[in-house]
């Protein structure tokens, strides 16, 4: 029994080995550019289930929960920094933990900063 491939087989399967190879090493050599604010870090880690929206799970689960004034992270008022970090590296109901090597500490101090902002006080009138 002949067990060698046949010439065109042989040519099909190294360039799909190529292919991927090549894939791979392009995928490695060029990371996204890292957020330079909050909402940069927000739209690329946080926007997939929380965004505005159907098709948003932690959005919507959050308005089943706690109701619509309260279910679009961006616009609450009443979220700290400290409690947002916190959430994010342990979890919370359908939400996962994510590792510093998902989301490095630098990109969620973003994250909390941008969502757990405060209302600027109004100046007051002399």
């Amino acid at each position: 029994m002949n067990r060698n491939v046949s010439t065109p087989f042989k040519g099909a399967a190294l360039a799909v080995t190529a292919v991927l190879f090549g894939a791979a090493a392009l995928a490695q050599g060029f990371a996204p550019a890292e957020p330079s604010n909050g909402k940069a870090a927000f739209d690329r880690w946080c926007a997939e289930c929380h965004a505005a929206g159907i098709g948003h799970p932690g959005t919507q689960q959050l308005e089943r929960i706690r109701g619509d004034k309260l279910s679009l992270l961006e616009t609450r008022k009443d979220l700290e920094p400290a409690y947002i970090r916190y959430i994010v590296r342990h979890g919370q109901n359908a939400m996962p933990a994510y590792r510093p090597s998902e989301i490095s500490d630098a990109n969620l101090e973003l994250i909390a900063n941008y969502i757990g902002r405060k209302p600027v006080p109004a100046k007051k009138q002399r």
